[in-house]
């Protein structure tokens, strides 16, 4: 009976020591995924343009399950999710796809921990890409991904910028520094 409650007692302390450090793997873990996701969306998105010469767009999501995807308007965070469809009239104000055939993909929310927010000047809700790959933009645009709150410790150690250039190519910096 002892050396089962030593047992014991060693697990629960062995488990207390590595909890933490499983919620930063676990943390730090989701932050790169949403930004691989959110970056292989926008090189997707691109392709597509440039593949079917026509102009695709991709655009922060207002969308219920029951319904056609629409782009939101309002608001600067993507960690609603993201819609890409073709949009081959090249119309930049387009609200959404016009029939279920133009989506090519739809990203669900990454949920209310994670933060993607665009830092421009005027926040950007929308990327259209012509037939050659370009989204139009006259500099280069940032999106901040953040855990939780700004000034929480895991942001700090674990955030990073995803820079989006003139030419549609996207690279990620430390918070720090900007595009």
């Amino acid at each position: 009976m002892i050396e089962l409650m030593v047992t014991l007692a060693l697990i629960v302390i062995l488990a207390a020591l590595a909890a933490p450090a499983l919620r930063e793997y676990a943390i730090k873990s989701n932050l790169r995924n949403i930004g691989n996701e959110f970056t292989a969306g926008v090189l997707r998105a691109r392709n597509e343009a440039i593949s079917k010469n026509t102009c695709v767009t991709m655009c922060m999501s207002n969308t219920t399950d029951n319904a056609l995807p629409a782009c939101k308007t309002t608001d600067t965070d993507w960690q609603v999710g993201w819609i890409a469809f073709l949009n081959t009239s090249c119309n930049t104000t387009i609200a959404g796809p016009t029939a279920i055939e133009d989506v090519i993909f739809v990203r669900r929310s990454v949920g209310d921990q994670y933060f993607l927010n665009s830092q421009a000047s005027t926040p950007r809700r929308k990327l259209t890409f012509n037939s050659r790959g370009y989204p139009g933009l006259t500099n280069a645009d940032e999106f901040d991904l953040v855990y939780s709150v700004v000034n929480d410790p895991m942001t700090s150690k674990y955030a990073f910028n995803i820079c989006l250039d003139k030419l549609g190519r996207t690279r990620t910096i430390s918070t720090d520094s900007s595009c």
